[in-house]
C-alpha cells in the first residue's frame, strides 16, 4: 500500500514537471525573440548574408591587431613562465646598445658583466 502511494506521487510529480516544461517551450520570451518582434514593429529588417559577411570581415580586420597586441602583452608582461617575459607592468628595463668599431651591436650590460634580459 505504501509503495503504491509513493509511485502515484512520483508519477504525479513527473507529470506536473513534464506538462509545465511543454507549455513553457511554446512561448518565446527570450531576448532575441523580443528584439525581433520590436524590430518588426519599427520596420527594421535583418541584414542579408552579404551584409553579414561584410560586418564579419570588418570585425576581423579591426579585431585581429587588438587580439595580437594582447597576446604579445601576455607573453611579455603577464606570464612569467614565457620565454619572452620581460618583467611586470610599469617597470622599466634599460639596456644600452651601442655600435662598436667592428660594426656589431654590443650591450653595455654585457660589457659590464651584468645580468640582463632582452
Amino acid at each position: 500500500m505504501k509503495a503504491t502511494r509513493q509511485r502515484i506521487i512520483r508519477l504525479a510529480l513527473a507529470g506536473a514537471i513534464t506538462s509545465s516544461a511543454i507549455t513553457g517551450c511554446d512561448q518565446k520570451r527570450d531576448a532575441i525573440s523580443t528584439a525581433e518582434q520590436g524590430d518588426k514593429e519599427v520596420g527594421i529588417t535583418a541584414p542579408g548574408i552579404e551584409e553579414t559577411k561584410a560586418i564579419a570581415e570588418e570585425g576581423f580586420i579591426y579585431g585581429l591587431p587588438l587580439v595580437m597586441n594582447y597576446a604579445v602583452m601576455n607573453e611579455f608582461c603577464v606570464d612569467p613562465k614565457s620565454s619572452q617575459y620581460k618583467g611586470p607592468f610599469n617597470q622599466s628595463l634599460f639596456i644600452t646598445v651601442f655600435h662598436t668599431d667592428r660594426g656589431t651591436k654590443e650591450s653595455a650590460a654585457r660589457e659590464r658583466g651584468r645580468d640582463f634580459r632582452l
